[in-house]
Protein backbone atom coordinates (compact mmCIF):
# COMPACT_ATOMS: atom_id res chain seq x y z
CA UNK A 1 0.00 0.00 0.00
CA UNK A 2 1.51 3.44 -0.89
CA UNK A 3 2.33 6.08 1.73
CA UNK A 4 -0.33 9.31 0.95
CA UNK A 5 3.13 11.49 -0.19
CA UNK A 6 4.00 7.94 -2.58
CA UNK A 7 0.13 8.64 -4.29
CA UNK A 8 0.82 12.41 -4.38
CA UNK A 9 4.02 11.89 -6.53
CA UNK A 10 2.53 9.09 -8.70
CA UNK A 11 -0.48 11.19 -9.03
CA UNK A 12 1.91 14.35 -10.15
CA UNK A 13 3.84 11.97 -12.81
CA UNK A 14 0.53 10.90 -14.30
CA UNK A 15 -1.25 14.18 -14.78
CA UNK A 16 2.19 15.42 -16.15
CA UNK A 17 2.58 12.63 -18.45
CA UNK A 18 -0.92 13.04 -19.43
CA UNK A 19 -0.36 17.24 -20.47
CA UNK A 20 2.48 15.88 -22.30
CA UNK A 21 1.04 12.84 -24.43
CA UNK A 22 2.23 10.65 -23.16
CA UNK A 23 0.13 7.22 -22.51
CA UNK A 24 0.51 5.66 -18.92
CA UNK A 25 -1.51 2.90 -17.46
CA UNK A 26 -1.73 3.77 -13.60
CA UNK A 27 -0.82 0.57 -12.44
CA UNK A 28 2.42 0.03 -14.43
CA UNK A 29 4.24 2.90 -12.18
CA UNK A 30 5.54 1.59 -9.32
CA UNK A 31 8.78 3.09 -7.41
CA UNK A 32 11.75 1.55 -9.55
CA UNK A 33 9.90 3.14 -12.40
CA UNK A 34 12.79 5.48 -14.43
CA UNK A 35 11.93 8.40 -15.08
CA UNK A 36 13.98 8.90 -18.13
CA UNK A 37 14.54 5.65 -19.45
CA UNK A 38 11.03 3.94 -18.53
CA UNK A 39 8.65 7.21 -18.74
CA UNK A 40 10.49 9.10 -22.13
CA UNK A 41 10.49 11.96 -19.68
CA UNK A 42 12.71 14.24 -20.97
CA UNK A 43 13.98 17.88 -19.54
CA UNK A 44 10.73 19.72 -19.65
CA UNK A 45 8.65 16.48 -18.19
CA UNK A 46 10.82 17.07 -15.41
CA UNK A 47 10.86 20.59 -14.91
CA UNK A 48 7.06 20.10 -15.75
CA UNK A 49 6.87 17.49 -12.60
CA UNK A 50 8.89 19.43 -10.60
CA UNK A 51 6.76 22.58 -10.66
CA UNK A 52 3.38 20.11 -10.29
CA UNK A 53 4.92 18.64 -6.86
CA UNK A 54 5.88 22.12 -5.75
CA UNK A 55 2.55 23.43 -5.90
CA UNK A 56 0.69 20.13 -4.67
CA UNK A 57 3.76 19.52 -1.66
CA UNK A 58 4.47 23.38 -0.88
CA UNK A 59 7.78 22.55 -1.15
CA UNK A 60 10.94 24.46 -3.09
CA UNK A 61 12.98 22.00 -4.98
CA UNK A 62 16.87 23.45 -6.10
CA UNK A 63 18.17 23.36 -9.38
CA UNK A 64 20.71 20.83 -7.98
CA UNK A 65 18.29 18.77 -5.28
CA UNK A 66 16.99 17.04 -8.69
CA UNK A 67 20.46 15.78 -10.32
CA UNK A 68 20.47 12.18 -8.54
CA UNK A 69 16.87 11.92 -9.19
CA UNK A 70 16.83 8.45 -11.51
CA UNK A 71 13.40 6.69 -10.13
CA UNK A 72 10.09 7.36 -8.43
CA UNK A 73 11.38 5.90 -5.25
CA UNK A 74 14.21 8.74 -5.70
CA UNK A 75 11.83 11.71 -5.95
CA UNK A 76 9.58 10.70 -3.36
CA UNK A 77 12.59 10.16 -1.18
CA UNK A 78 13.36 14.06 -2.26
CA UNK A 79 9.80 15.04 -1.73
CA UNK A 80 10.22 13.48 1.87
CA UNK A 81 13.08 15.38 2.64
CA UNK A 82 12.15 18.41 1.27
CA UNK A 83 8.88 18.50 3.11
CA UNK A 84 10.94 17.38 6.64
CA UNK A 85 12.34 20.69 6.59
CA UNK A 86 15.16 21.20 3.66
CA UNK A 87 13.78 24.50 1.50
CA UNK A 88 10.61 25.24 3.23
CA UNK A 89 8.92 28.23 0.82
CA UNK A 90 9.38 31.63 2.75
CA UNK A 91 5.93 32.51 4.26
Amino acid sequence: MRSDLDQVVHDAVMQVAFQTGIVLVRDSLDDDTRLVEDLNFDSLHRVTLVMELENRLQIVVEDDDGEEVRTLRDLVELCRSLLNGRHAPSP
